[in-house]
């Protein structure tokens, strides 16, 4: 409901969580809605996010016809990897000591 102003509205602005679920179900899953309050990926993640993961890097270039694989990687994270419990964090680097 946080990134959905319209959906409280559309649940009756008590802010009711079941009643958002049951909008989400109905409603947000047909409408591609994003289901968690997980900011999207800035450019660095996502470039993080396809060089971490092989299916990813390969999803990239198949469907990269016009499309930015920066792009796709962060469409792919919202749509997919949060549900899959993906990380989307750049892994820190070893510096000398």
């Amino acid at each position: 409901m946080n990134n959905y102003p319209d959906v409280v509205q559309a649940v009756g602005g008590g802010g009711e969580i079941k009643a958002a679920k049951k909008h989400w179900e109905e409603k947000g899953k047909k409408e591609k809605r994003v289901k968690t309050c997980d900011a999207p990926l800035t450019d660095e993640e996502a470039q993080c996010y396809i060089d971490r993961y092989p299916d990813l890097q390969t999803l990239t270039k198949i469907n990269a016809k016009g499309a930015k694989p920066l792009k796709i990687a962060k469409k792919h994270y919202m749509e997919w990897g949060i549900y899959e419990g993906r990380n989307r964090n750049c892994a820190s680097r070893i510096t000398d000591q």
